[in-house]
């Protein structure tokens, strides 16, 4: 492994140890650096098979725990260690890989499920950034009601939830603007058209604001338009991004849109000229909003979608304009300000995101780029100066010397 000798690793794959999980990874990630993607792919799923057949026969990842407040959690769970040389990096890195290879090769629905095991494994850490495919993968194999069911329930479900008492501490869409934009998508998706732009209108003020329950009987087009002016509100970071992401001119006026405002008049007015942030975790949402327009950016390119957003964003800004609503609004903003948002610590693990970790090629998160180095190159081991012992001296004789 070390020697980093392809024909020395095939040698061992084919003679020594055909199911070395490690060999097997270092393999794939050879024939991927060269676009050989089938053959990088048939290696992982051999390693995933070999971790597979180490598990007991009795063991099944859709078990739940039953135990404590996460108790409907499947019985997946590990002891996230950060040292590198923690051995379950291997396990890790080899369904991750599996992840990228059946979203690579269009399986998204396979590879969704199995991002969705990659996270029950790691909660409630996030090393490996598992949490950034969910609602990408949710979307492009139109898995839209799961969206919607993972958003309400899996950090409930897991006893991940915050310290207060109302929404803000249940839902992902409260605490990720990745899952704040993609469920105003899912809604968009779910239509295959653009929702009616009259319906803005007859959005109230109560279904936008974070902290109060949704709506039960909402026309659907107006609880898209509310999703995704509540994400506007909450994360206006993600709304520079996606429109650099898709190359707009902030000058020009958007075609079809009731709203006659430019891009650039609608930044330069509330909410959006405003220095409103989390207080705690605003430099990860500046980084998830950069991940999140680099993945999903596609999707916002599009001719109805960006009429979409500028008339939402539109609306939202002509919202602020009287002062009764602005009040209400910048109460509700300082409040989840300064609220406990669930999945705390997976947030804290994204401190350091970079927004080329976004790509849909990405590349291996971090915390895995250090285990496999640390497994390729393990540091050197020095015998402390009191462990070394004297075994010549000046009495010993000539031939020995």
């Amino acid at each position: 492994l070390r020697s980093h000798d392809p024909d020395m690793l095939q040698e061992l794959l084919h003679q020594r140890a055909p199911f070395s999980v490690d060999g097997l990874l270092v393999m794939a990630e050879y024939h991927r650096g060269r676009d050989e993607h089938e053959q990088s792919a048939r290696l992982v799923r051999r390693a995933v098979y070999a971790l597979e057949c180490a598990f007991s026969p009795d063991f099944s990842p859709f078990q739940a725990t039953e135990i404590g407040p996460g108790s409907r959690r499947p019985r997946v769970r590990l002891e996230i260690d950060d040292d590198p040389e923690w051995p379950g990096w291997s396990w890790l890195r080899a369904i991750w890989l599996h992840m990228q290879n059946l979203a690579g090769q269009g399986m998204h629905r396979n590879a969704l499920e199995v991002c969705k095991l990659l996270l029950a494994s790691t909660l409630p850490r996030d090393p490996i950034r598992a949490i950034l495919w969910v609602d990408y993968l949710c979307l492009r194999s139109r898995q839209f009601d799961q969206l919607e069911q993972l958003v309400e329930h899996l950090a409930p479900c897991c006893g991940l939830e915050g310290r207060n008492e109302d929404e803000t501490s249940k839902r992902l869409d409260l605490a990720f603007p990745s899952f704040a934009y993609s469920m105003a998508l899912a809604a968009f998706m779910k239509e295959n058209k653009c929702p009616e732009l009259s319906l803005l209108n007859h959005v109230c003020i109560e279904e936008i604001l974070p902290n109060r329950p949704r709506p039960e009987s909402q026309d659907a087009g107006a609880g898209a338009h509310a999703q995704l002016m509540r994400a506007l509100l909450l994360f206006p970071g993600g709304l520079r991004a996606i429109l650099e992401e898709a190359s707009v001119t902030l000058n020009s006026p958007t075609p079809g849109s009731p709203a006659r405002q430019t891009w650039a008049e609608l930044l330069a007015s509330p909410p959006f000229a405003e220095d409103v942030r989390h207080e705690v975790h605003w430099k990860t949402h500046n980084r998830l909003c950069a991940a999140y327009a680099k993945r999903c950016g596609a999707f916002w390119k599009a001719e109805l979608a960006l009429r979409w957003l500028h008339a939402c964003s539109a609306r939202l800004v002509s919202m602020h304009a009287s002062s009764l609503f602005a009040s209400e609004l910048a109460a509700a903003r300082g409040a989840w300000a300064s609220s406990s948002l669930c999945m705390d610590v997976a947030l804290r693990d994204l401190a350091d995101l970079l927004p080329e970790e976004g790509l849909e090629r990405a590349k291996m998160p971090p915390a895995l780029e250090r285990a496999l180095q640390v497994r390729l190159h393990p540091p050197n081991v020095y015998v402390e100066e009191e462990d070394l012992t004297a075994t010549m001296s000046l009495r010993s004789p000539p031939l020995l010397l």
